[in-house]
C-alpha cells in the first residue's frame, strides 16, 4: 500500500514499545508518519498538542547521546508531558533494565512510559521484555526515530515514498533502521559499503517482500539516478566511501542529501553536498521532533483528533 492511499486513524499503537521496525507493518509506519505530519501542521499554526498532559515519562540516558536526549525532552514538553531524566552509568543501566522488580516498581509509581537513550542498542529491547510499559528506543545510531524523520522529509519533498530510490552509504548492519523503514515504505533501496558490511541474507529476504534491494561497493554506482542519498554517521570506511560533490552529481537532478547530523565533512560527505542547495539535513532535523512526538502520542498519549 502507498502511504498516500492509507487513511490514518491516529491510533492503534497504544501501549506498544518501539525499538525496531521489524515488529511494525508498513501500515503502522504510515500511521506514525501521518501523525507526525498532522502534529507538524498543528505546531505551525500554534495549536496546542496536550496529548501527554498528566503523563509522567522516564528517560534513561547516557550524557554521550545528548542530541537525542534534547530532542526527546522537547518532544515531551511540546506534548505537555512531564519527563524525569536519569543519567546513569553503564552498570546502573544494566542493573535497572535487567531487574523485573525494579521495572515493575516504575509502573507502580505511575510512570506512563520509558525512553531509553544509552550506548547499548539492545537496552530498549531488554527493558521492554521486563516491563508492561511502552519503551522507546532513542539510541542515536540504532533508534528508529531518525529513520522516520528521513521518511517524512522525503514524503514532503517528493509527495510520495513508494518507488522512490534511496541510496544508503554506510554500515546498514549497524544502522539498520533506515534500511528497514525504507523498504517497508516501498522505496527501492541501494546500499553502498564494503562487502562484509552489506545487508545480511535475512535483511535481503525481508527487503524483497516489499521492494527491490541492490548492493554496491562503489559510491558512484550506488548514487547514480537516486532520488535521495542517506549517509550513515561514523561508518569509518575510508576515502573511497565519502560522498563527494562529483558523486552526488550523478544522482537525480532533484535528489536530496540526508544525514542525522552532526556531519563529519572529512570522512562522510564533502561540504558542497552537506551545505549545498540539495541538502535536506536541516529539514530532517526539524522533522525528528515531530516524528518523536508522533511515536510518543500514539504509544503513550491521549486520543488524537485531526
Amino acid at each position: 500500500m502507498d502511504i498516500n492511499h492509507y487513511s490514518p486513524s491516529y491510533s492503534g499503537l497504544e501501549g506498544r514499545s518501539f525499538y525496531s521496525f521489524k515488529d511494525f507493518s508498513p501500515e503502522e509506519i504510515y500511521e506514525i508518519l501521518h501523525t507526525a505530519r498532522l502534529l507538524k501542521l498543528k505546531n505551525s499554526v500554534g495549536e496546542r498538542q496536550p496529548y501527554l498532559s498528566g503523563k509522567d515519562l522516564l528517560m534513561i540516558t547516557n550524557p554521550e547521546y545528548s542530541s537525542e536526549a534534547i530532542s526527546f525532552r522537547l518532544a515531551v514538553k511540546q506534548l505537555a508531558g512531564s519527563l524525569i531524566s536519569m543519567p546513569l552509568e553503564e552498570k546502573h543501566v544494566q542493573s535497572l533494565i535487567e531487574s523485573t522488580d525494579e521495572t515493575a516498581a516504575l509502573a507502580c509509581y505511575g510512570v506512563s512510559g520509558i525512553i531509553v537513550n544509552t550506548s547499548n542498542r539492545h537496552d530498549a529491547k531488554v527493558l521492554a521484555r521486563n516491563t508492561d510499559l511502552p519503551v522507546i528506543n532513542a539510541h542515536g545510531k540504532t533508534g528508529p526515530c531518525e529513520a522516520l524523520a528521513a521518511m517524512l522529509t522525503c514524503w514532503e519533498k517528493f509527495g510520495k515514498l513508494k518507488d522512490l530510490t534511496l541510496c544508503i552509504i554506510g554500515n546498514v548492519r549497524e544502522h539498520s533502521q533506515i534500511f528497514q523503514c525504507a523498504f517497508k515504505c516501498g522505496m527501492n533501496v541501494r546500499t553502498v559499503a564494503p562487502k562484509e558490511f552489506a545487508p545480511t541474507e535475512e535483511d535481503r529476504d525481508a527487503a524483497s517482500i516489499y521492494s527491490s534491494l541492490t548492493c554496491y561497493e562503489s559510491v558512484e554506482k550506488g548514487v547514480k539516478d537516486c532520488d535521495a542519498v542517506y549517509v550513515s554517521p561514523n561508518s569509518g570506511f575510508g576515502q573511497d566511501y565519502i560522498l563527494t560533490a562529483d558523486a552526488f552529481e550523478l544522482a537525480a537532478p532533484n535528489a536530496v542529501f540526508l544525514h542525522p547530523m552532526p556531519i563529519d565533512r572529512t570522512t562522510e560527505a564533502e561540504s558542497f553536498v552537506c551545505d549545498g542547495p540539495q541538502s535536506a539535513t536541516s529539514e530532517m532535523a526539524k522533522n525528528l521532533i515531530h516524528a518523536e512526538k508522533a511515536v510518543l502520542a500514539l504509544t503513550m498519549g491521549k486520543p488524537i483528533t485531526d
